[in-house]
């Protein structure tokens, strides 16, 4: 038996924290895996420590980019990331250097969540 659990927020901007309860009974280890079909030849090496005795142990994982993104209100997770890896995007101040711009591609629009479409074409000076 494995305890797990996933907090799912709502409005979809889905899991947030993940967790679950691992399973140290030898006799129940077998039995799920003969329920399921698995040969528990394969996992020899597991069973045996688990045979010896292993103590119960319980985790769980927190997405912080996404908890943040339910927390702040923000369209995507790559808005609540310190360095996103967003195509096309460069600081105000450094428009100018950017590769999009040539193209047409306004970084501010694709800074704030928007397709990085097409747009006015800026000059070089800015």
């Amino acid at each position: 038996m494995l305890r797990n659990f996933d907090l799912i927020a709502p409005e979809g901007y889905g899991e947030l924290i993940s967790g679950s309860e691992r399973e140290y009974d030898y006799a129940r280890i077998i039995a799920r895996m003969r329920e399921t079909g698995e040969n528990p030849a394969k996992y020899d090496w597991y069973l045996k420590m688990v045979r010896e005795g292993i103590p119960g142990s319980a985790g769980f994982g927190i997405g912080i980019e996404r908890l943040t993104r339910y927390v702040a209100g923000l369209g995507a997770v790559w808005q609540a990331t310190a360095f996103p890896k967003v195509p096309e995007w460069c600081p105000r101040e450094r428009r100018t250097q950017c590769s999009g711009l040539s193209r047409g591609i306004d970084p501010l629009r694709a800074r704030d969540g928007a397709a990085a479409a097409p747009s006015r074409p800026w000059t070089a000076t800015g």
